[in-house]
């Protein structure tokens, strides 16, 4: 395989490396404390949860304790913090910060802590309703015209005669005030 940016042994010194954990030649998908981890033994690991027997939180365990090779957090096996901000482990889980949460997955944290997700979003749609024009808010949330207009009869609000669109323009060909003053 000829690669015009590489050569096949550059190629290989700098993308493939043997796993810590498989021992298999793969293409590296990180360097841990332990080593070179392939992609498969990094999703293995990111994804096994339990209770850290260095510091007794319950969290993901990617790291392996030296010696016996039992899961461990990665606070207690060393891992480089690299994020940009590791505070925001709620909205940006990754180590990039254009990788945020799906919608879902943070509503269902939210609802963990207490914050009820589902009327919070219903009390901003209603709270838009009264300050924007039904058809407006209907276009930008993609909600049924049925729906919105719904929505504001609950919070006592009108759906005005409103037709979307620049009204300042004349349309070709009609009368303006100019024209017809002459």
């Amino acid at each position: 395989m000829t690669r015009p940016y590489a050569t096949d042994e550059q190629y290989e010194r700098w993308y493939m490396a043997e796993c810590c954990r498989c021992g298999r030649r793969r293409h590296k998908a990180g360097t841990w404390p332990d080593g070179y981890v392939c992609r498969t033994c990094s999703d293995r690991a990111v994804r096994t949860r339990g209770t850290c027997p260095g510091c007794g939180q319950d969290r993901a365990l990617p790291g392996l304790r030296p010696g016996d090779g039992v899961p461990i957090c990665t606070t207690c096996a060393g891992f480089s913090q690299t994020a940009t901000n590791p505070a925001s482990c709620w909205l940006f889980p990754g180590r990039r910060a254009a990788q945020p949460f799906h919608p879902d997955h943070l509503s269902a944290l939210l609802d963990e802590v207490g914050v009820p997700t589902a009327a919070a979003r219903g009390a901003a749609i209603r709270q838009q309703l009264l300050e924007l024009p039904g058809p407006v808010v209907a276009d930008a949330l993609g909600y049924h015209d049925k729906t919105t207009s719904r929505l504001i009869r609950e919070t006592g609000g009108s759906w005005d005669r409103y037709a979307p669109g620049d009204h300042g323009k004349s349309l070709p060909g009609s009368a303006t005030p100019s024209t017809l003053d002459r």
